[in-house]
């Protein structure tokens, strides 16, 4: 969808349907905010959660428009955010997380709040360059299939 200097900007259908293929409109309806209302509870006091460049933005907002994802929680303000939740985590997955495979894909936001292995454990981190949030073994190239199956086969003691 990034155009060259001086094309013709897009159509409010063509912006509809790019964003359709990258986005599950029922993630931000109202109708299903319940559905994942415990994560954004999450997001909002211990994960955190990426932010939006909106500089840009900023003469279409108002004062109280918020983009960050204290507006998918829940009425009311968000209490405040502590780190020490995922400071304790990664903590933990340092010194104690064997025999994990994290698969991330590189075009997902969240990849770069990744788990940054550490030399105590035996883990093993792939980055899919084209990936997105639903990434899976399956859709990684060859090699690192093969990787992660012979990781398996190492960590479980038998053939692949």
């Amino acid at each position: 969808m990034i155009r060259e200097k001086g094309a013709q900007f897009a159509g409010v259908a063509e912006l509809c349907a790019f964003f359709a293929d990258h986005v599950k409109f029922s993630h931000y309806a109202r109708s299903s905010r319940h559905i994942q209302q415990a994560l954004h509870y999450q997001t909002a006091t211990q994960i955190g959660y990426f932010g939006y460049p909106r500089d840009h933005l900023a003469p279409y907002l108002s004062g109280d428009n918020v983009l960050d994802c204290s507006l998918l929680t829940y009425p009311g303000p968000v209490p405040d955010f502590s780190a020490a939740s995922m400071r304790g985590v990664q903590e933990r997955l340092n010194e104690m997380g064997n025999n994990i495979i994290y698969v991330y894909g590189g075009k997902d936001l969240w990849t770069a709040c990744s788990v940054e292995l550490s030399d105590q454990v035996n883990a093993l981190k792939i980055v899919h360059p084209d990936g997105n949030h639903d990434v899976k073994i399956k859709d990684l190239s060859p090699a690192d299939k093969a990787l992660v199956i012979s990781t398996l086969g190492e960590w479980l003691g038998m053939e692949m």
